[in-house]
């Protein structure tokens, strides 16, 4: 079977479908295919985890900031305690003060 060529070109230039840059090209289609969901997927995760803070303030808001202030201040170390008395089985890795005394650490 003779190969089909575009007029004016030599033999060996045409597109029979062998050579390098066919098997190039599907190569990338297939690697498309196959990747592009998971690109897609951390993605939009990665978008969810940057904006957790404002999603946080969206979502549980009112949690984030006390209603009302009653009483003396508690000493820190007094929070402490009592924090781990409610969870013995817990440990107390770092302790956040709030920005003012109406908001959490984590209203910021």
């Amino acid at each position: 079977m003779a190969e089909v060529t575009a007029p004016g070109r030599p033999p060996g230039t045409g597109r029979s479908g062998r050579g390098l840059w066919p098997s190039l090209t599907r190569l990338h289609f297939y690697a498309g295919v196959f990747v592009a969901p998971f690109v897609i997927v951390a993605a939009l995760t990665g978008l969810l985890y940057a904006r957790t803070s404002q999603l946080d303030r969206l979502l549980c808001g009112d949690e984030l900031r006390v209603q009302q202030v009653t009483g003396a201040p508690r000493p820190l170390t007094g929070q402490v305690r009592a924090a781990m008395a409610a969870r013995p089985e817990r440990k107390a890795a770092k302790t956040l003060l709030p920005p003012s005394e109406e908001e959490t650490p984590e209203s910021r």
